[in-house]
């Protein structure tokens, strides 16, 4: 069974502590996580993001961040982090 997850509106470097965590507890099977609402994303967030996708690759499950605000896509876009780091799905 596919699991979605809503990312917070701000997810600056002391949201990512709280992020992994929350993610943690999702790892079980694939999960869709829904970024429609960032509106502030910090380097360690995203970095729980691509850690979190790469540990669902290796247990075999599927993991995209899906429905993607303007500031996630700008900010993603700026740090060249491609489909391939994070796999994405539709954009809001």
């Amino acid at each position: 069974m596919s699991r979605s997850y809503t990312l917070p509106a701000l997810l600056d470097a002391v949201a990512a502590a709280p992020l992994r965590q929350a993610l943690l507890a999702l790892q079980a099977s694939p999960l869709t996580v829904d970024a429609s609402q960032v509106e502030r994303l910090s380097t360690p967030s995203l970095q729980v993001l691509m850690a979190a996708a790469l540990s669902w690759k290796a247990a075999g499950h599927d993991f995209a961040v899906t429905g993607e605000s303007e500031t996630f896509a700008s900010i993603r876009g700026l740090l060249g982090i491609t489909p391939d780091l994070l796999p994405s799905g539709p954009r809001a």
